[in-house]
């Protein structure tokens, strides 16, 4: 709404982060920054260092219009903190709920880790990298229930349409339906079902789109997934999950969810394995 209608954002005075998110974000990052600025706090060479090393660049460039502020910095924070853990939590939520409604799929991922921790003995990068059938899962979950259901960008230059004699002008901001994509039977099989097995081939360029495509793709996309393998390795091998409410069709969303998509309603039951069922 805030790209469509800032107008109407502003005048209704509507707020897309709470203010209590908005100022704790804030105020942990500008308390780093002036801590690294005045040799309290070590540097590490971590994101934080790079913005500051960039905003003194530009401090020194007068011809550049744009300045790098610590609201900026906060705010590029907090998209990493969106993409790596919000995205992760609300996937998590939906693909364990895919997993309690089809326990087959949820035996051959703990049989999959079974075989990768007898192999590299640890979770460790390299076996993580052998989970496929879980990437499958995890791929398919994301196609069924993208974190974002729609992405926005801003045209850059006059963009004219294949086969059309419409020119989109600069500055014209486009709207990519990720959700109606990634449920189109155009382009995906029984669209609304969940078959990880899909992803044994890869779809066309373009309709698959989770994390955004191309160059300005997620920046937290990377660590997302790292951490749902390594979620699902520790905690398949240990617990059972099954439903608590019956399911037809893809899960239900939460409609009040501002900006990622959640389920309506998360509960799944978790039972503790055996050893000789582990």
């Amino acid at each position: 709404m805030r790209t469509f209608w800032p107008a109407f954002v502003l005048f209704f005075k509507i707020r897309i982060i709470p203010k209590k998110t908005h100022d704790f974000f804030f105020n942990v990052v500008s308390n780093v920054i002036k801590e690294r600025e005045s040799g309290i706090q070590e540097k590490r060479g971590d994101f934080i260092d790079m913005m500051m090393a960039l905003k003194d660049e530009r401090d020194d460039d007068d011809e550049d219009d744009f300045r790098i502020t610590d609201m900026v910095i906060a705010g590029n924070a907090f998209i990493i903190f969106l993409g790596g853990f919000e995205t992760t939590s609300s996937t998590l939520a939906f693909l364990f709920l895919e997993l309690a409604a089809q326990p087959d799929v949820q035996e051959q991922m703990r049989a999959e880790i079974a075989r990768a921790l007898a192999k590299h003995g640890a979770i460790t990068s390299d076996m993580l990298q052998d989970l496929t059938y879980m990437d499958m899962v995890i791929q398919e979950t994301l196609r069924l229930y993208p974190p974002f259901p729609t992405i926005q960008r801003v045209c850059t230059r006059p963009y004219q349409l294949p086969g059309r004699d419409v020119i989109i002008p600069p500055g014209t901001i486009i709207l990519f339906p990720t959700l109606g994509l990634h449920r189109d039977e155009q382009y995906f099989e029984n669209a609304s079902s969940f078959t990880p097995d899909r992803w044994r081939r890869s779809p066309p360029p373009g309709v698959y789109a989770p994390f955004g495509d191309g160059p300005r793709y997620c920046i937290g996309k990377r660590f997302a997934l790292i951490q749902m393998k390594c979620c699902l390795a520790k905690l398949l091998p240990r617990v059972f999950i099954s439903p608590v409410t019956d399911r037809r069709g893809p899960f239900p969303v939460d409609l009040k969810s501002p900006m990622t998509l959640h389920p309506a309603d998360s509960r799944v039951c978790l039972s503790l394995l055996t050893p000789t069922q582990c």
